[in-house]
């Protein structure tokens, strides 16, 4: 019943972060508010906001810092240039979970060093945690939240005292904070369209079910033209649901495909075909149900407990000891895919293109239809330059997700 609230109300995935973490999560919880029976604790934090806030706490990693990925927001000042030579009209921009603020901030610094007027910025950020929406709207930042110092550019926008740094109050204005789920109804409905969407580390939590779903709420949200922000593993799992990388090295944002809709022609009087006899029909919807799902990646329970922890750890820039868990996964099982493709994303982030491209080409070989290290393959290829290659392998992800949709 634990696990059926949780996926109800955030989305959360018990497998995301391993069985045995939630529940030892939760024991802990349980120990901590003198209960021993399930049905007791249960209707605790069915009953209580701050009592289920403390348990999601607890499996969420609200691993954040200003300026995180910084090529993220390198593209967005590229964006924001071309914005104000165009069309003056608003920016909306959402940012989910928004965590303890540091990623909204960091988004509104970034428009007005590129020049866009403060009138013209609308920032929504979300999470479903009160605590660190409070720090969010306080405000007030140290040291950990600062992976390299503060850029000379972006100096301006904090007030320092004390080894604190507090953002001013004109960055402030342009964000809205508001305690919500993605899954919430009167979340996406009852708001603008948004012209960028950030939605880091969130679909890493969830089921795939889940996933497809959540995927499907933010396409709904963005403008026609938006751009969708994730995070580095999460990648893959967009790609599948008609959106396209906006091809901006280690960006890993991405917009909606455009469908070119053509205007079909008016039908013969007589058909210009047979129709197809039965044994011919049911080898085509044969050909048409063809699963792409990789049947080599057959792990055991805590082994694939062990490769989601390290993906977790990857998305939350915990890179050492994601890649530490990779190795000695692979010292155990040295033809499983998920395993290289894992160590890719790691090394990738490190910026250690050639380990990247070696551990992502391993997964392919493994596996050749691994739909998610062929777009990373590409992605490298087009990031070094090797246009021609990059093509080619993004072709080929591109015929598997044709044929899935078959």
């Amino acid at each position: 019943m634990i696990e059926k609230m949780l996926k109800e109300k955030i989305g959360f995935n018990y497998d995301s972060i391993g069985r045995k973490n939630v529940e030892s999560a939760v024991s802990l919880h349980m120990k901590k508010h003198g209960m021993t029976s399930e049905k007791d604790y249960l209707e605790l934090i069915s009953a209580s906001d701050k009592h289920f806030e403390e348990l999601t706490q607890s499996l969420l990693v609200p691993e954040t810092w200003f300026f995180r990925y910084s090529e993220s927001f390198a593209f967005l000042t590229q964006y924001a240039e071309k914005y104000i030579a165009g069309q003056r009209h608003p920016l909306h921009i959402l940012s989910i979970p928004c965590s303890s603020g540091e990623e909204p901030y960091s988004i509104a610094m970034t428009l007005l060093n590129a020049g866009v007027h403060p009138g013209l910025i609308n920032i929504d950020a979300a999470d479903v945690s009160g605590p660190v929406l409070e720090k969010a709207r306080h405000a007030v930042y140290g040291t950990n939240s600062f992976r390299g110092g503060i850029p000379e550019t972006m100096q301006r926008f904090f007030l320092t005292k004390d080894g604190k740094h507090e953002v001013i109050q004109q960055v402030r204005d342009l964000v809205k904070f508001q305690k919500s789920s993605i899954f919430d109804r009167a979340f996406s409905t009852e708001r603008p369209h948004y012209n960028l969407i950030f939605c880091r580390n969130l679909l890493i939590y969830f089921s795939s079910e889940e996933q497809a779903k959540a995927i499907a709420i933010l396409s709904g949200m963005l403008t026609p033209d938006g751009i969708l922000f994730l995070g580095h593993v999460e990648s893959g799992m967009v790609s599948r649901h008609d959106f396209e990388s906006v091809k901006y090295p280690s960006c890993f944002a991405f917009r909606k495909k455009v469908i070119h809709t053509i205007t079909p022609a008016k039908p013969p009087l007589e058909p210009t075909a047979k129709p197809l006899r039965a044994p011919q029909a049911k080898a085509l919807h044969k050909t048409r149900r063809f699963n792409i799902e990789p049947a080599a990646i057959k792990v055991s329970k805590d082994s694939d407990t062990i490769l989601q922890k390290a993906a977790a750890l990857a998305d939350s820039g915990i890179l050492k000891e994601a890649e530490t868990l990779c190795l000695q996964y692979l010292d155990h099982n040295k033809m499983n895919p998920l395993a290289y493709y894992t160590l890719g994303v790691v090394s990738l982030s490190s910026d250690r293109l050639p380990e990247a491209e070696k551990a992502f080409s391993k997964a392919v070989y493994l596996n050749p239809e691994y739909y998610e290290a062929l777009v990373h393959l590409a992605l490298l290829k087009e990031r070094q330059g090797e246009t021609a290659e990059a093509l080619k392998i993004r072709k080929r992800a591109e015929k598997l997700t044709t044929v899935n949709k078959q």
